[in-house]
């Protein structure tokens, strides 16, 4: 009977570490969107260890979100290290599916965030209800424009789950609004900030003095369509903008009136419950398959409420 006892205590103690390593993949090192998720990921740290389990994640990530070869081989090399569990947020719906399915096979759980994959593999997938949140984008637009006036998508780059669902919630709403038009052309911001603001400055070329209103579908978009249209003279609010995030610079465009709305997520509830989702898993517990971590839009009319205060405050 001692033995039997003395096999099962060695069992549990391997079972329930009070240790864990995990690894952070993120689309890019520069954007303060991925700070925002990882105050998340280090507020999930500070309550595990005040309960005696420490937990250490490791950052890593490619200098532009469009890179997401780079992004691959990183997961692939994050798994043959063996951590105790991964944290993805994929650049690309499709690359990243192999991945993260070799991952799982391998013995890591992997929690993805931000951005779907094609295909699922992970344990749980935490993020906004990135269509819904273009659902919200376009009828802020109605509303600013009085469902009149052309209007130009600023995408994301080619293959971002997240921005595709944005976009495509954006388009689909526009169709209620017959005095609204969108213009065909398909327009990119890219991966990087430099490289948005260049192809924002693009856009407004090949859109001249007809444009109305700008959708920039995720903080670099934003980044560059709203310092395009400062370059020519056509912010605070000649050429409408709605975007998407609520880093530091958005935040101040709203207050200065060179913003009109953005569609703000929880990015650090995203990395608070990716922690606490591995955490269950490594016990044995329930884990959540799809998390909606929800979407508010923002306004200068509303950028004071204490609930807005609070979602912003980073």
């Amino acid at each position: 009977m001692k033995r039997l006892l003395l096999v099962f205590v060695a069992c549990a103690t391997v079972a329930f570490a009070d240790s864990y390593r995990f690894v952070a993949v993120t689309k890019s090192a520069n954007s303060p969107y991925w700070n925002i998720v990882k105050s998340g990921v280090e507020k999930a740290q500070a309550e595990l260890k005040a309960k005696g389990t420490n937990v250490t994640v490791e950052w890593i990530a490619p200098e532009s979100e469009a890179d997401y070869a780079t992004q691959v081989r990183m997961v692939e090399d994050a798994a043959k290290s063996k951590p105790q569990g991964i944290i993805l947020a994929p650049s690309d719906a499709r690359a990243l599916s192999a991945p993260v399915a070799a991952a799982t096979k391998a013995g890591v759980p992997v929690v993805v965030i931000d951005s779907a994959l094609t295909a699922s593999g992970q344990i749980s997938f935490i993020a906004t209800d990135n269509y819904n949140g273009g659902v919200l984008a376009a009828y802020r637009m109605a509303a600013l424009l009085k469902g009149k006036g052309t209007v130009a998508l600023f995408r994301s780059y080619k293959g971002s789950g997240a921005t595709q669902g944005r976009e495509q919630g954006f388009v689909d709403t526009l169709q209620h609004f017959p005095g609204l038009h969108l213009v065909k052309q398909n327009f990119y911001a890219g991966g990087t900030y430099a490289g948005a603001e260049k192809n924002a400055a693009d856009m407004l070329a090949a859109c001249g003095k007809s444009l109305d209103g700008i959708f920039a579908c995720n903080d670099i978009a934003n980044h560059g369509a709203l310092n395009a249209l400062r370059k020519a003279g056509e912010a605070g609010g000649k050429v409408k903008l709605v975007g998407f995030d609520a880093s530091a610079e958005t935040i101040a465009a709203l207050r200065s009136g060179d913003e009109q709305g953005t569609m703000v997520q929880n990015p650090a509830r995203m990395g608070y419950l990716a922690v606490m989702s591995l955490i269950a898993k490594a016990h044995n517990e329930a884990v959540s398959a799809v998390v909606d971590t929800g979407c508010t839009p923002v306004t200068p009319q509303n950028i004071n409420t204490p609930a807005v205060a609070e979602l912003i405050a980073h």
